[in-house]
């Protein structure tokens, strides 16, 4: 744009009815330039580290190395051969599906917006580079549901656990981790929980359990990793796809799974308590009821045993008389206290119990 020969050549392309589109990185130094080059060219893009230059028209391809301010180009590569254009049309359809319009990248400089994006990456080591890169760059809150217990395990294993303890002693970040337990991590559950106050870590069912792994952080980016083989001891060979955004819809959307899980969680503890204080009252209420059908029972015998004796040995009628009265309701009461220890002995509550060391449900 400060250089005629270039400008004026736009100019006359379009004049003849050319279609110009034009694709280059948008900055705050070159958003002047960027605004005039939008009255000369039909379109523009702008793509994030975009260096050096490709041009090509149907039948011509012309590559060169980054302008220079009011230069003309002393090194180019030009090509009429089909085979080669047809390679270049083909590289700058694909940079003009990842550029955005100039536009919207000319707005988020001026108003200080920042971009939102849906990216999906697939190296491994790319991925957990990019999860140690999250969890670094938090300030308040970092959530994570791991897919699996074998998932937690490996982040142990591999020394990006310690990053999170890390995050939440130095910086006292809140951490709050969801994960199906297991034998193997259970008691490192528990440790940590123990050891470490700014960390809260709740198992989940593992009819809940996802075969994704997610990371929320400071509900302004999300992360999300496909598990591929939770046989793997190792991460890199363990995990998929991940998919990796700072959509505003999209991170509300898995924090509002996270705490739903988290709520879910804590209504589980709550019953866990709950049953434990219900089973502890009908242990005492039995044992009280036992020991008083007992008691009741005692003093009964002898009473059935000697009236029947006094009985046998006594020849007045009218005390016979009584004696069978008392007799009657010694018997009647005796049946009484055993239908009491009857009825007791197969009283059970059904429990539901969810804990750290047993998160699957029984009956007790």
């Amino acid at each position: 744009m400060t250089y005629d020969v270039y400008k004026n050549n736009y100019i006359a392309a379009r004049q003849r009815g050319c279609k110009i589109r034009l694709i280059t990185e948008i900055t705050k130094d070159t958003l002047q330039y960027c605004k005039e080059l939008l009255n000369v060219v039909s379109e523009m893009r702008h793509l994030e580290g975009f260096v050096g230059g490709i041009a090509v028209s149907e039948s011509e391809y012309m590559t060169t190395t980054t302008l220079k301010e009011k230069q003309l180009l002393t090194q180019v590569f030009y090509s009429n051969a089909r085979e080669v254009v047809e390679q270049a049309q083909y590289t700058c359809r694909t940079f003009w599906s990842k550029a955005i319009p100039a536009d919207q990248r000319i707005k988020e400089i001026e108003y200080n917006i920042q971009r939102e994006f849906i990216e999906t990456i697939t190296d491994p080591n790319e991925i957990l580079e990019l999860a140690t890169r999250l969890v670094k760059s938090a300030k308040d809150e970092i959530l994570v549901i791991f897919s699996s217990a074998n998932a937690f395990a490996r982040i142990k294993k591999s020394g990006r656990m310690n990053l999170l303890i890390q995050s939440a002693l130095g910086y006292r970040i809140n951490v709050k981790i969801l994960t199906p337990l297991n034998d193997t991590i259970v008691n490192d559950v528990e440790i940590m929980q123990r050891k470490y106050k700014d960390i809260e870590i709740r198992g989940i069912e593992p009819a809940l359990q996802t075969r994704v792994t997610i990371l929320i952080v400071g509900k302004s980016y999300s992360f999300v990793a496909e598990l591929n083989d939770d046989t793997r001891s190792d991460s890199e060979g363990a995990i998929g796809l991940c998919s990796y955004s700072n959509s505003k819809s999209t991170v509300l959307s898995y924090v509002s799974i996270f705490e739903t899980l988290w709520r879910q969680s804590e209504m589980y503890k709550q019953l866990q308590d709950l049953y434990q204080e219900l089973a502890m009252r009908d242990n005492a209420q039995r044992e009280f009821i036992d020991i008083a059908a007992h008691e009741l029972r005692t003093p009964i015998q002898p009473m059935l045993g000697l009236s029947e004796v006094v009985m046998a040995r006594n020849k007045d009628d009218s005390l016979n008389e009584i004696l069978e009265i008392i007799t009657k309701n010694s018997k009647r009461l005796y049946r009484l206290t055993e239908g009491v220890l009857d009825v007791t002995r197969p009283i059970n509550i059904s429990l539901m119990t969810y804990s750290l060391r047993d998160n699957s449900s029984y009956s007790g």
